[in-house]
């Protein structure tokens, strides 16, 4: 993810027509590393959640990255910045949802308002296996399809829109016998926010989901609030046409 974040800056300042910044929250923070909002291990990775980027690294090798909620939001930014006609101002609200074995599920909330009054805002979610970080991951690689329908009907009953992508932006919300709870963030043109359905525990996942449910590795989303205490992570995202 380093190598990415390289790529996207040296991409970024060849272009010359176009400045790209990341600003401090307002107000500014307090001089020093950004402030910890949760860190832990789960299977064989360390995650570090603070006020400034989510970050994932090997525990056997801790400075090969290979996650960085900072560095994705630079690719997400720069390729709608390039659509625009105008300056604009981008700012990203990101956050764990859960931590579930090696697989981490964020959520995003958008805003972005431009010059010329284009605004808009928007929510997404993306779950993704650190051990091949590279593509988000589905549920449909622990669930069979038929255990999947009545989560894909109540979403397509709640949101109008197209759904792309639906069964990668999934969190982990709870545990209770052999079951747990899958919640799907939405779009933000869906009049819901997100859906979830009980399902039944795959194998494979049956000790991860016990050490999160236990906050012994990770966590689920039902502990998310206690866990994060309401703190959140905040990047802001400038572009200006001119490059003042």
């Amino acid at each position: 993810m380093k190598r990415l974040v390289i790529l996207v800056l040296a991409a970024l300042a060849a272009a010359g027509c176009a400045k790209f910044s990341i600003a401090p929250q307002q107000p500014s923070p307090p001089p020093g590393p950004p402030k910890l909002i949760w860190a832990g291990t789960s299977d064989g990775f360390t995650i570090r959640w603070t006020a400034g980027d989510i970050t994932a690294a090997p525990v056997a090798a801790p400075t090969r990255e290979v996650l960085s909620a900072l560095g994705l939001t630079i690719f997400d930014f720069h390729a709608i910045s390039k659509k625009q006609s105008s300056d604009c101002d981008f700012v990203r609200v990101t956050q764990l949802s859960s931590v579930v074995g090696p697989i981490v599920s964020i959520r995003d909330d958008d805003t972005m308002k431009c010059t010329n009054g284009v605004n808009g805002v928007g929510r997404k979610a993306v779950a993704i296996d650190l051990n091949h970080p590279g593509v988000p991951v589905s549920l449909t690689e622990y669930f069979a399809p038929r255990e999947l329908l009545g989560l894909h009907a109540v979403a397509m009953h709640v949101c109008q829109a197209k759904l792309t992508d639906l069964f990668t932006r999934f969190a982990f919300e709870s545990v209770a016998g052999n079951e747990v709870t899958v919640s799907l963030t939405l779009p933000g043109e869906c009049k819901h926010a997100s859906v979830s359905a009980s399902l039944p525990i795959p194998a494979k996942l049956r000790r991860p989901l016990e050490l999160a449910a236990q906050g012994k590795q990770g966590f689920l989303e039902r502990d998310q609030a206690r866990v994060a205490g309401g703190q959140t992570t905040t990047i802001n995202y400038h572009y200006r046409l001119n490059g003042s």
